[in-house]
């Protein structure tokens, strides 16, 4: 089965490297461009799955029309960054998140990767690959870093959490096999 992953076009935090994990920000002047942009692309799903925030909304209904829907979904919240949530990141501090082994939260009360992906993530993938497997429908997610980047490691024949590391592209479609 392939979905797509989108991850929303982008905010302020983004530009200013705040973390932003479950705050409702909207897109920066930057983040609509990059609508426009995306708007003009020639794709078309038949289900689009988004997280509940501002930004990953605005950003899904650029691939909303009258043969599809929407459907909003917790599980696929970015990550909860705690106490870091806003803060300006520090130098070291996105490596130190995004390893798997040492799975730290920087002692802020952040979300584990581990808990991320075994409690939310993986389950909801595995619900879309019970319910879509067999049929032809063109799913898309829309979301956000973290997200991305477990849906990544989920499809990855790889076992290298490595892959863990590297954050998806705002306002970029991923295709992937699941």
């Amino acid at each position: 089965m392939k979905i797509y992953f989108l991850r929303h076009a982008k905010t302020d935090s983004n530009t200013q490297n705040r973390w932003q994990g479950r705050g409702d920000l909207d897109l920066s002047n930057e983040g609509m461009e990059q609508l426009k942009q995306l708007a003009k692309q020639n794709y078309f799903f038949d289900v689009i799955f988004t997280s509940p925030t501002k930004r990953t909304l605005k950003t899904a209904c650029v691939f909303k029309n009258s043969n599809n829907f929407i459907i909003c979904d917790g599980r696929i919240l970015e990550r909860d960054f705690g106490n870091l949530e806003s803060k300006e990141v520090q130098e070291g501090e996105k490596e130190i998140l995004s390893n798997w082994v040492l799975n730290t939260d920087l002692n802020q009360n952040v979300e584990k990767i581990q808990d991320m992906y075994y409690l939310r993530i993986k389950p909801f993938l595995l619900e879309l690959k019970s319910e879509y497997n067999d049929s032809n429908k063109k799913i898309l997610i829309v979301s956000h870093s973290w997200v991305g980047r477990l849906i990544s490691f989920f499809s990855s024949k790889e076992t290298k959490k490595e892959l863990i590391a590297e954050a998806p592209i705002n306002a970029h479609i991923y295709e992937y096999e699941i």
